[in-house]
């Protein structure tokens, strides 16, 4: 019984962490690591070795990590960001805009943890395939090949630009 309870304690002790995911060049490899609410880090690896980390909370687990050839620049693609919270102090009007698209869902970094660019949802898929994302009771997916949506997962090509689909369909591509 003894036995079962430590293990339970060591399994509880080991930090959620996102899947790691290569460079092009294969040198570098990244991945997250979230150990509690407030603790998490972002770990780059070079040849098994690791390079640098980043003590910041900039992703989840549940998110997708890429670094570039050189290893000091990634993105983070949110693939389950939170729902916006709905305005209280305006009226319920038909919104010109639906909030949905303003919220980022992907990010570039420095090694520093500086955001180099940031990109929103209404820069990847037209308002008009909004009918597309998957809302859950605090969340939503919007991505192919990530979290049960059909497709193609993430990935980065050998020129160093991350591919994805959204729901759409179409091929979207970021440069470090």
């Amino acid at each position: 019984m003894h036995a079962i309870a430590f293990a339970l304690l060591v399994l509880a002790a080991e930090p959620k962490s996102s899947p790691t995911k290569s460079s092009a060049n294969s040198l570098y490899a990244i991945h997250f690591e979230q150990v509690d609410e407030k603790t998490c880090r972002v770990v780059v690896m070079k040849d098994r070795d690791p390079a640098w980390r980043l003590d910041r909370c900039v992703a989840t687990a549940e998110d997708v990590l890429f670094v570039n050839n050189d290893g000091t620049r990634f993105w983070v693609l949110k693939v389950l960001p939170e729902l916006p919270e709905p305005s209280l102090r305006d009226p319920p009007v038909k919104a010109k805009v639906d909030p949905l698209f303003e919220t980022v869902v992907a990010a570039e970094y420095d090694k520093d943890g500086k955001v180099l660019q940031s990109k929103k949802l209404k820069d990847f898929l037209e308002y008009k395939r909004r009918g597309l994302i998957r809302k859950l009771e605090k969340h939503f997916k919007w991505m192919q090949g990530a979290l049960d949506v059909p497709g193609k997962s993430p990935r980065v090509t050998d020129a160093e630009l991350l591919e994805f689909e959204p729901v759409s369909g179409k091929t979207q591509q970021l440069k470090f």
